[in-house]
C-alpha cells in the first residue's frame, strides 16, 4: 500500500543509543527503527471569538443568491452551489468551474457485511438498514435565510424581500438575487426524510452555506425504540472517479475501527483511493479510518474537497466502489470498474468484534444504537 505517514516515536534508535537497544535484547535492530511509541492528545483549548473585528479581517459576502421554482443557487467567490428542493439537498458544488459531487449526499446506515458480521447474523437481524440506505426520498425541504441584522427569513416560500416589482433582466425570475445577497449571513437548507422501518423513523440532512464558500453539513437520525442496531450512521458523498487521491489527519496508516485502533498512530497520511480496498477473498467492509479530524479527496492537480470535523472527530471511508457493490461481489475480482469515488463521513460506526475470530458479537460500547439519536457534523470546502 502506497502511503506516507507521520507520528511521534517514543524511542527512535540512533547510533549512540544502539548500545542501549542491544542491552534490552534488540541486537539486530537497524538505525532508524522505532522500538516503541506512544501518543497523547493535548488538552482541548476552546477558541473564544471576539465580537470586535481584528485588523486585516475581511468581511465576506455572497456574490449572488438565486431562488428558482425547484432550485436555490448560491455563489460565493469561486464556489457555486445548487440546492434542489425536488432532490432534497446539494446537487452541485462547483469550485473554480470544476464539479466536485455527482449525486445528492444521502444518509448512510449500512456497510458490506464482514466475515464476523456473517458469523453473528448481524446482516440478517439488521437487514432493514441496507434497504433504507439504498432507497431514500426527501419528503420535506425548509429554507432559511439568516440575515446580517439577526433576522431569519423563511425561504421555503419565496419571501417578499426577494421579489422585485419587475422581471430581473439577468435571470428573468423577478427575484433580487445579487442585490439582496449582501444582506445574507448564511443560507440554510434542511432536508427531512421519513424511513419506513418498523416502527417508522425519520432523520434529516441540514446544509448551512457561508459567504466564504464553505458548507456546514449535519446529518441526524431521530432514534426510535424497537429498531435493530445500525452498522454505521453518517453521510455518503459521491464524487467522480478522477478524485482518486486522499489525505487525512486521523488514525492510520492502515484501516482501523473503534474497537481496533489502539495500535493505529494519529498522524497525517496520504494514499490512493484504490489502495483503500483491502483484498479480502470475500469482499466486505474495509478501509475505515477512526478518529479523523479532516480528509481531503482530490485529483492529480490537488483540486477537490476538504472535509473537516466540527463537533468531534469522525470515522470515514474513501473507496472506489459502493458498499452495495462490495456486498454484491462474490469474490474480489467481481467488483466493477471504478466509476465513482465514494466518501462516507460517519458519526458512528460499528466495531468488528470477533474475540473468537468468528461470530463473537461486538461489545455494546462499540455498536450503533438506533434507539438513540445519531448525529454527524462537518464542513465541506472546495480546493
Amino acid at each position: 500500500m502506497s502511503m506516507s505517514w507521520s507520528a511521534v516515536p517514543f524511542l527512535w534508535v540512533t547510533e549512540l543509543e544502539k548500545i542501549n537497544v542491544i542491552r534490552i535484547g534488540l541486537q539486530n535492530t537497524n538505525v532508524g527503527h522505532v522500538a516503541a511509541w506512544g501518543q497523547s492528545e493535548p488538552a482541548v483549548v476552546k477558541n473564544v471569538k471576539s465580537d470586535k473585528a481584528e485588523p486585516g479581517d475581511e468581511v465576506k459576502y455572497f456574490d449572488d443568491v438565486v431562488m428558482g421554482a425547484t432550485c436555490i443557487g448560491v455563489t460565493a467567490g469561486h464556489t457555486h452551489a445548487i440546492f434542489s428542493r425536488q432532490e432534497g439537498g446539494l446537487i452541485s458544488f462547483r469550485v473554480k468551474g470544476l464539479e466536485t459531487i455527482e449525486k445528492v449526499p444521502t444518509l448512510e446506515f449500512f456497510r458490506a457485511a464482514t466475515d464476523n458480521d456473517k458469523g453473528n447474523a448481524f446482516p440478517v437481524t439488521s437487514a432493514v438498514w441496507q434497504g433504507v440506505s439504498q432507497m431514500q426520498r426527501c419528503d420535506g425541504v425548509k429554507v432559511v435565510y439568516e440575515l446580517r441584522d439577526g433576522r431569519e427569513l423563511d425561504g421555503t416560500v419565496t419571501p417578499d424581500e426577494f421579489i422585485l416589482d419587475r422581471t430581473d433582466a439577468l435571470y428573468g425570475t423577478g427575484f433580487k438575487g445579487a442585490e439582496f445577497a449582501k444582506s445574507i449571513a448564511a443560507v440554510k437548507i434542511i432536508c427531512h426524510y421519513t424511513f419506513y422501518t418498523n416502527p417508522v423513523s425519520d432523520g434529516e440532512v441540514a446544509y448551512r452555506m457561508l459567504p466564504d464558500g464553505s458548507v456546514e453539513c449535519t446529518g441526524r437520525f431521530n432514534g426510535r425504540e424497537g429498531l435493530p442496531q445500525m452498522a454505521v450512521f453518517g453521510v455518503n458523498i459521491t464524487m467522480d472517479k478522477m478524485f482518486d487521491r486522499m489525505e487525512f489527519y486521523g488514525r492510520g496508516p492502515e484501516e482501523n475501527y473503534n474497537d481496533r485502533c489502539a495500535g493505529a498512530k494519529l498522524g497525517i497520511y496520504k494514499a490512493r483511493v484504490a489502495d483503500n480496498i483491502t483484498p479480502y477473498l470475500d469482499p466486505q467492509e474495509c478501509g475505515n479510518r477512526h478518529d479523523v479530524r479532516y480528509v481531503k479527496v482530490v485529483d492529480e492537480f490537488g483540486h477537490g474537497l476538504r472535509i473537516d470535523a466540527l463537533e468531534k472527530p469522525f470515522d470515514m471511508t474513501v473507496l472506489p466502489c459502493s458498499q452495495q457493490e462490495l456486498q454484491s461481489a462474490y469474490k474480489i475480482n467481481d467488483l466493477p470498474d471504478t466509476r465513482y469515488t465514494f466518501v462516507r463521513i460517519l458519526g458512528a460506526a460499528r466495531g468488528v468484534g470477533g474475540d473468537d475470530s468468528w461470530g463473537a458479537p461486538v461489545y455494546p460500547e462499540y455498536c450503533v444504537n438506533a434507539e438513540k439519536e445519531q448525529r454527524v457534523t462537518f464542513t465541506i470546502r472546495g480546493l
